[in-house]
């Protein structure tokens, strides 16, 4: 921070220094020529300082008049100095840029004493006469284009007037630039003072080139150690691209090397400024690259491209001409990187603020200079005023980009020290491991062993209801059958399937469990109705087995609303209450619910056979079943409670068992306590409750089903739940959208996915376009994962999976008819 200090101090003196340069010992205002004389009879040097001489000099067009007899000469124009001579106008007429001319000036002083001239340029040859000796020469002057050579040469005049006054000729011709004339003021002033004067600015030159290499070399050696790097090597670039400016623009260069070829020069300072608008681009965009947009950065880079190569390989004669329309073109430019600072600091980009100050300093500075080099003001140039500020301003925001890197790479070398240890600690447990994969060897063969009899029971647990379906079915065929005999077949043909589906749907369950496509969907459930209605339909099932069942409900209506996902929680619950009943002969159940902190706590509590001790962790295990004397353990497929456990663990949630062998078993679950959002108007509704259900009458139904058995199955079945019910069937899409267009009061649709020609997906789709209201279920065999959101996504309102329980559909039908 030392070395930035003192930078910046440096920095801050040399701009002093600057500033000072033409000021005056005394508040004494400068006198101007006027009519080709400079009186300066009352102008004192030793106490005024240096003057510039500004003002009215004689003007002779297309005549070089220390080369001619006087009496030759036309009468002399009077024209301000400095300025270009395109700005004349002699005889109402204007002067071209390319010719030759002759400046006069008459200087009268109060003594006559040792003087200088600070001579700094003019477009784009001159000879200077003081008295009639030639006293400088840059280029050599001509009144043609093949004899005129063009030169940049800044030098001091030292020279001592014989009397009072002396007279000063300028002879200047210019045939290669667009500009012609004296554009920068000539500086009077006695021998120490220019001396000084020119001193103090090649020091200034060479202070602020030194620096600017200094920053390129630095950040570039950044740039080659941290590869990645790239803003630190483009602002390396255009540093170095500044500082080549700054020698070929200043007076350095021919201070330190002599004349110098002048198209080179002119060829140099063009290309210096187009390559460093390239290469402050790239700067630019390396740093914000997320806010600047593609085309423009490339636009402002073609630009200069093309620019570059016509300052490069056109003579100065006509690439002078387009500098003033890649100038416009670059203030415009200068707004647009504005643009962009601003999007940059509204997203907190790391250095924006920084960039933006320098930034505006810079665009200041280098309007500034367009304009004077254009004659639409008068100033001195501040160019590299502004650009070294900037310079700066970027410096001193890379180092700390550069700091916080190296602090960075410091934090993740202790980071990685840190895992270098853990490294080390878990070698040292490598032989520990290698025994806990001998272990885990053996239980994936004991695994491999389980899967093989999983493998048979379910097929065993398949073969045995479909057995029984097959057998009763053709014993259904025997003629003279009794009512007795029908029911008794039928129910067991009923039981056979009802245990063959359980099965089924438990090995889906495992699969998708086991492939990840069982989503998690979490949505407002209200636990208390979850219970009581699973409390209803298993009351019946316990009561036939002269069984009591409690219900123990700890929760306020407030706590018994969460967010979660109401089909697992369900299918938990059943499970356990399922098990509950099918291993108690005597006795009760006992199911209770409660908040206990960030969760509600469950169990389901009964006072059948029990489990033993070593088995109480294996019955949760996915190819295991308790070791119990009790046929009731083998009559299913050993997969629901794994498949709870599952669905606990989804949810977030633990179970877990405390058992007594023969006298009753209490499991226990937990799901975290998710609040809902209890300003939400359907949240509120929920929260109230609703239990009554009310009864489904006068109703219009169409059922679309291909399959002549399903189609019977539900027309039967809604003839039981729905009093008076009116019922359509058809068998394809074409035949549903044609109904719909027919009837339009048609109150419910259950159509089936798999379809015929126009499928269940598609129809509904066309039944929406003109018909919103009514209610369309959605039933399909599949039962695969993605179907209820296909057919949401459709124009559903809801979805069933077949075989359909008559129940749940009633339960869904009563749901949306209140709702509507």
């Amino acid at each position: 921070m030392f070395i930035w200090n003192k930078y910046i101090i440096i920095i801050i003196l040399s701009l002093g220094f600057s500033s000072c340069l033409n000021s005056k010992k005394e508040n004494k205002t400068a006198p101007l020529a006027e009519k080709g004389v400079l009186n300066l009879q009352d102008w004192d040097f030793d106490k005024n300082g240096i003057i510039q001489l500004n003002g009215q000099w004689a003007f002779y067009w297309n005549s070089f008049i220390e080369d001619e007899k006087n009496d030759s000469l036309a009468k002399p124009n009077f024209v301000n100095v400095p300025e270009l001579w395109n700005n004349y106008h002699i005889d109402n007429l204007s002067i071209t840029n390319h010719g030759f001319a002759s400046y006069k000036l008459l200087v009268k002083l109060n003594k006559p004493e040792e003087l200088a001239i600070k001579y700094l340029n003019v477009a784009t040859s001159c000879k200077v006469f003081i008295d009639g000796t030639l006293v400088l020469s840059s280029g050599q002057p001509a009144k043609t284009k093949e004899k005129t050579i063009p030169s940049y040469k800044p030098d001091i005049i030292i020279f001592s007037p014989k009397s009072n006054e002396f007279e000063i000729v300028l002879q200047i011709a210019n045939f290669h630039h667009k500009k012609g004339g004296p554009w920068e003021p000539l500086i009077l002033g006695a021998k120490k003072q220019i001396k000084d004067y020119y001193s103090i600015r090649i020091f200034f030159e060479i202070l602020c080139i030194g620096f600017i290499l200094i920053m390129a070399a630095f950040h570039f050696t950044i740039f080659s150690i941290y590869i990645n790097e790239k803003p630190s090597l483009y602002f390396s670039l255009f540093a170095t691209i500044i500082s080549i400016r700054f020698c070929v623009t200043g007076e350095c260069t021919v201070y330190m090397l002599g004349d110098f070829n002048w198209s080179l020069l002119v060829r140099a300072d063009y290309l210096s400024f187009s390559l460093s608008i390239i290469f402050f681009l790239l700067f630019f965009k390396s740093l914000f690259a997320e806010e600047i947009q593609k085309i423009p950065s490339r636009i402002i880079i073609a630009v200069s491209l093309f620019f570059s190569f016509s300052f490069l390989l056109l003579p100065p004669s006509l690439s002078s001409y387009g500098l003033v329309y890649y100038q416009i073109f670059i203030i415009f430019s200068g707004l647009y990187v504005f643009y962009v600072l601003h999007k940059a600091i509204i997203n907190k980009r790391e250095g924006a603020r920084y960039f933006l100050y320098g930034f505006i300093v810079l665009f200041i500075c280098m309007v500034h200079d367009i304009l004077k080099v254009n004659e639409l003001i008068i100033s001195i140039p501040l160019s590299s005023i502004g650009l070294t500020i900037f310079i700066l301003f970027q410096a001193y925001f890379l180092s700390l980009r550069i700091r916080n890197t190296f602090e960075l790479n410091k934090k993740l070398s202790i980071e990685l020290q840190k895992k270098n240890n853990d490294y080390i600690f878990l070698n040292e447990r490598y032989k520990e491991q290698n025994r806990n994969l001998a272990l885990a060897k053996e239980k994936a063969e004991e695994s491999d062993a389980l899967k093989s009899a999983f493998l048979a029971n379910m097929s065993h647990e398949i073969r045995t209801p479909m057995n029984g379906i097959l057998g009763f079915t053709d014993l259904l065929k025997a003629p003279n059958l009794s009512d007795k005999k029908l029911n008794e077949y039928i129910d067991v043909i009923q039981k056979s399937g009802i245990r063959m589906l359980n099965t089924v749907n438990d090995i889906i369950d495992i699969s998708k469990i086991d492939s990840g496509q069982m989503e998690i969907v979490l949505k407002t459930v209200n636990i208390i109705d979850e219970i009581d209605s699973l409390y209803t339909f298993f009351y019946h099932e316990a009561e036939n087995k002269g069984l009591q069942i409690f219900l123990r409900k700890e929760l306020t209506i407030k706590d018994a609303l969460l967010k979660t996902d109401q089909a697992k929680f369900n299918s938990i619950l059943t499970n356990l209450i399922k098990n509950a009943i099918k291993f108690t002969d005597q006795g009760f159940i006992e199911i209770t619910c409660k908040r206990s902190d960030e969760y509600l706590w469950f169990s389901v509590k009964d006072t059948g056979i029990g489990i033993p001790d070593n088995r109480q962790k294996a019955i949760f295990n996915r190819f295991e079943q308790a070791d119990i004397n009790d046929m009731r353990a083998h009559d299913g497929s050993g997969l629901g409670l794994a498949i709870s456990k599952a669905y606990v663990e989804m949810l977030g949630g633990e179970i877990y068992v405390k058992s007594i062998e023969n006298e009753g078993s209490n499991f226990y679950f937990t799901i975290p306590y998710i609040s809902p959002d209890l300003q939400n108007p359907a949240v509120k509704k929920t929260l109230i409750g609703n239990y009554m259900e009310n009864q489904i009458n006068n109703v219009k139904i169409l059922i679309v089903e291909d399959d002549n058995i399903s189609a019977i199955f539900l027309k039967e079945s809604l003839e039981v739940l729905v009093l008076n019910a009116e019922i359509i069937n058809v068998r394809t899409g074409e035949e549903a959208i044609a109904t719909c267009k027919t009837i339009p009061d048609i109150d419910i649709i259950l159509m089936d996915i798999k379809l015929p020609g126009i499928g269940g997906y598609e129809a509904t789709q066309r039944i929406r376009e003109f018909n919103q209201k009514v209610l369309i279920i959605a039933q399909t065999a599949f039962a695969l994962l993605g179907d209820k959101e296909k057919a949401i996504d459709a124009g559903c309102d809801d979805y069933i999976s077949k075989p359909i329980n008559p129940e749940i559909l009633l339960q869904i039908i009563n749901k949306h008819l209140k709702i509507r």
